[in-house]
């Protein structure tokens, strides 16, 4: 087994490494949550056949309640998620707008439409836009094909307000390289697997005689399960910052670097706008322990359009300016231009698409 694991660990990863390395990174991290997710259904099939074979009733039971609160608390916060996202937002197609920020509901339907005829793809995802009251687009594409919202592409009404056709575009290009490709098996079946393969192994405690041998069996099957989960998925603190700096590269591929950039500065400036006071405060726990950041002067780059974007023209001096800063930052007070769990800082994102696009049109 640990020589099987061990093919998939040996790779390291470099923050900012090159689409090629994080590629055959992706698909190792891939690999791993396949095998998580079939030996979760393995083990689902095993605990059921336990159940139809054996005759101590109270195991029986057990493996019922477990079964119950594994899917129960999947489908809770699955459902939570959902409904959330549902009343939000409305299906493109039944939008009765005319025009949705500065533009027209023809032409939105328009770069949707443009971005699926130029993406490969095994499915429509439904197009919904949320009145979420900030900037932001994601996709979610499941197993469950059945239900639409969760097959879909979603963007908030705010993006059509501050961001430019091509800024749009680029936003489109990367959710359906999430959609079509970078995604792990855990945003495929919303973590369904992980629920069943934590809980039901608590149903042994029915073979175990006494309560203090009982709480020792708990203690010890914790410590194992958590040993196993570490051992067959063993989720990489930089799996989902790889699929970003992956889906970045796919936009920028399609509409070039400079509009993947401006839409990621806009997204986060308007975000870091809306969310002042709860956004310094987390900012404040976060830094602790920190090396500190050293907000860029924008007037060393933003200077022959003065409107917080970055022209072609000023593109040279805005990189000069982030590589000669030691742990740079471009918006202030902005958990986008943080690292986070799911996504690297906004920083490094314009300096991953730079060092990959270097001979590529800006």
């Amino acid at each position: 087994m640990n020589c099987f694991l061990s093919y998939f660990y040996s790779m390291k990863i470099n923050e900012l490494d090159t689409r090629e390395s994080l590629d055959r990174f992706f698909q190792r991290s891939l690999t791993r949550s396949r095998v998580f997710f079939v030996v979760s259904m393995l083990w689902i099939i095993c605990c059921a056949y336990l159940y139809v074979s054996t005759d101590v009733e109270g195991f029986k039971s057990l493996l019922k309640v477990f079964f119950g609160i594994a899917i129960g608390l999947w489908l809770l916060v699955a459902m939570f998620q959902l409904y959330v996202i549902e009343n939000t937002s409305i299906e493109l197609s039944k939008i009765s707008d005319s025009q949705v920020g500065n533009f027209s509901i023809t032409e939105i339907r328009a770069m949707f439409q443009e971005v699926m005829d130029n993406s490969v793809i095994r499915e429509n995802p439904t197009v919904y836009l949320s009145s979420l009251d900030m900037c932001n687009a994601f996709a979610i594409n499941t197993l469950f094909y059945f239900y639409k919202p969760t097959n879909a592409i979603y963007m908030t009404r705010k993006c059509f307000e501050v961001l430019t056709r091509e800024e749009i575009l680029a936003i489109l290009y990367h959710e359906m390289a999430h959609f079509n490709r970078y995604m792990y098996m855990e945003g495929r079946t919303m973590n369904v697997g992980m629920y069943f393969f934590m809980l039901l192994p608590f149903s042994f405690t029915a073979l175990i005689p006494g309560v203090f041998f009982k709480i020792i069996f708990v203690v010890v099957l914790f410590f194992f399960v958590s040993y196993l989960w570490n051992k067959i998925r063993n989720v990489h603190e930089f799996e989902s910052h790889a699929l970003e700096y992956l889906c970045d590269s796919m936009a920028a591929e399609r509409v070039g670097k400079l509009a993947m950039i401006n839409a990621l500065i806009t997204i986060c400036r308007v975000n870091a706008s809306i969310d002042t006071k709860s956004t310094k405060e987390k900012l404040k726990v976060k830094a602790v322990n920190k090396k500190p950041k050293v907000i860029v002067d924008w007037g060393h780059f933003d200077t022959h359009i003065v409107n917080g974007k970055i022209e072609a023209a000023e593109y040279h001096a805005f990189i000069q300016t982030l590589e000669n800063i030691e742990n740079p930052q471009l918006i202030e007070n902005s958990e986008q231009d943080e690292d986070a769990s799911s996504h690297p800082s906004l920083t490094k994102r314009v300096l991953f698409l730079h060092r990959n696009f270097l001979s590529k049109r800006v």
